[in-house]
């Protein structure tokens, strides 16, 4: 069993049908047994898929610099690496500008999403929700967790 999952309960009625609230789902008796820090990064994790890092909520970004959504063409794109042939990369203006900087490489076409995860419905619900962990290896933002979790610029520009 897992430590916990995020859900997000979206107010679909208003103008911009952003998510006004969301729950994380724990498993208490394993969240307990985590060292402060490991609960506090956990807790953090699930906090940036409910204000969006995922799948559905990504469908809702707004692209701001032409007041509408993002289209899917323009949030992610597919391409073939490591004999992958159909992985997806996240490539949003902020989120591409962030990657190119913090690898110093100009050509990135954008940032590795995971592919491997958990399925809902038959969608992989790790399509938009987290990093691939070979690219971002101790990113907040990857599937799996390890003792030093950092924030990376990268993904405080998820939103932006």
């Amino acid at each position: 069993m897992t430590t916990g999952k995020s859900y997000t309960c979206h107010i679909e009625n208003s103008a911009k049908s952003n998510p006004l609230g969301g729950v994380i789902k724990l498993n208490s008796a394993k969240f307990v047994a985590l060292d402060k820090y490991r609960r506090w990064t956990y807790v953090l994790h699930e906090v940036i898929h409910l204000l969006g890092f995922s799948e559905v909520l990504s469908q809702k970004w707004e692209y701001l610099a032409y007041n509408r959504k993002y289209t899917a063409a323009e949030l992610t794109v597919t391409a073939s690496v490591r004999g992958v042939t159909s992985k997806r990369f996240l490539k949003t203006p902020k989120v591409l500008e962030k990657a190119r900087s913090a690898f110093n490489n100009p050509n990135l076409i954008g940032v590795e999403l995971e592919e491997q995860g958990y399925y809902y419905n038959n969608i992989n619900a790790n399509n938009v929700s987290h990093w691939d962990a070979r690219v971002m290896f101790n990113d907040i933002m990857v599937i799996r967790s390890i003792s030093e979790m950092i924030i990376s610029t990268v993904t405080l520009a998820i939103r932006r």
